[in-house]
């Protein structure tokens, strides 16, 4: 159960690897206008930091649903040994 949960997680990351939209700058270095180096500053990875954030949170929840659902596995299991004893 939780390979086939972290089977979908990899299998998430390497469609959004993939994606066209995940590495592609936002112009060329021929669209450019031609700056100074003093002036220029590395551009701000936006997109990066906000899918890095989404893809923790989805990974934390489903981390918790996992494990919510072992839990409830295992008071299905201890109940009905109670029930088995006496």
């Amino acid at each position: 159960m939780i390979r086939r949960s972290a089977r979908f997680a990899l299998f998430l990351l390497v469609l959004w690897c993939f994606s066209p939209a995940a590495g592609a700058p936002a112009e060329t270095p021929a669209e450019k206008p031609p700056r100074e180096w003093r002036t220029e500053r590395k551009p701000v990875n936006v997109s990066f930091l906000f899918s890095a954030f989404v893809l923790t949170w989805a990974a934390i929840w489903i981390h918790l649903l996992v494990v919510d659902r072992g839990q409830r596995r295992l008071e299905k299991i201890l109940a009905r040994m109670e029930e088995e004893r006496g």
